[in-house]
């Protein structure tokens, strides 16, 4: 099993303990809170791990000029040719903007 088919297993059983939680059970609310802040935190540590130098370098870049990713793409849409806003893309066009805007920034390819 691929660690994205564990990790989308993973999530599905915590959104399916969700639907059968027992809301008036406190035990069972915070056991349940308290497993979902684990797999958050270690999802956030696997992701920080598994960073690339060169992406690590321009999330700290954006970090320092106080930018969001909505900022940065503003600023850029022009320039790659975005004409509407980018929620609006498809799943595809986001990872393609984003390609060429890691590309454009000096970072890794995707």
């Amino acid at each position: 099993m691929s660690y994205l088919n564990k990790i989308k297993e993973h999530s599905n059983a915590l959104i399916d303990a969700l639907r059968k939680l027992d809301q008036t059970s406190p035990t069972n609310v915070q056991s349940l809170a308290m497993e979902a802040v684990q797999y958050q935190t270690a999802m956030l540590e696997y992701t920080k791990k598994r960073q690339s130098e060169a992406s690590s370098i321009f999330s700290k870049w954006i970090k320092e000029k106080g930018w969001t990713f909505d900022e940065l793409v503003k600023r850029y849409q022009a320039m790659l040719g975005l004409n509407r806003p980018f929620k609006n893309l498809k799943e595809v066009e986001k990872l393609q903007f984003t390609r060429k805007l890691l590309k454009l920034q000096g970072g890794a390819e995707l």
